[in-house]
């Protein structure tokens, strides 16, 4: 499953770095005309990081013990049976025999950097499309703010109404 959200956000970086880079511009160049859209904007950036923290953590602790578990179940079904050999937490292609503990333990070393390569893979690209999705609803929080704004404004609520509508093209987009 990692290996798969990898492959598809790597085919698809360029039309990637281009949404990340049109919602950077808009988030900064966006001009909140009250109070209100400035704490609606506020409230809605608050959550992601709560939600990559969380991710990571619980996924990190998940990985972990998964490849420790495999390293204990490996050991134990050495010492049960001598001439099976050790088996590796993760299942890989093995080329020479694991017999030996000293080629075991640098394997298994080895295979430790499939344990960041998981986390990051997989939590970290959803962590990016949660940080998208709470940005795009943020800003039309922000848009029903400005609708309700415009119509407030009783003598020139149809130019406020082109704006809005124009941006929330722009927001679909």
């Amino acid at each position: 499953m990692t290996l798969t959200k990898i492959t598809i956000v790597r085919i698809n970086k360029e039309p990637l770095a281009k949404l990340l880079m049109e919602i950077k511009e808009f988030s900064l160049s966006e001009k909140y005309n009250s109070k209100e859209q400035k704490v609606i904007f506020l409230k809605y950036t608050k959550l992601p990081p709560r939600f990559i923290l969380a991710a990571v953590i619980s996924m990190t602790i998940s990985a972990s013990l998964y490849y420790v578990n495999g390293v204990k179940v490996g050991i134990q079904i050495a010492k049960q049976n001598n001439s099976m050999g050790y088996q590796l937490p993760y299942k890989t292609l093995e080329i020479i025999d694991l017999r030996d503990s000293k080629i075991y333990a640098l394997i298994c070393v080895y295979q430790i950097v499939i344990v960041p390569s998981i986390v990051f893979g997989y939590v970290g690209i959803d962590c990016m499309f949660v940080n998208l999705s709470v940005l795009i609803i943020a800003q039309f929080a922000i848009l029903s703010d400005k609708v309700k704004e415009a119509l407030n404004n009783s003598e020139n609520y149809h130019e406020g109404i082109k704006k809005v509508v124009l941006r929330h093209y722009h927001l679909i987009r």
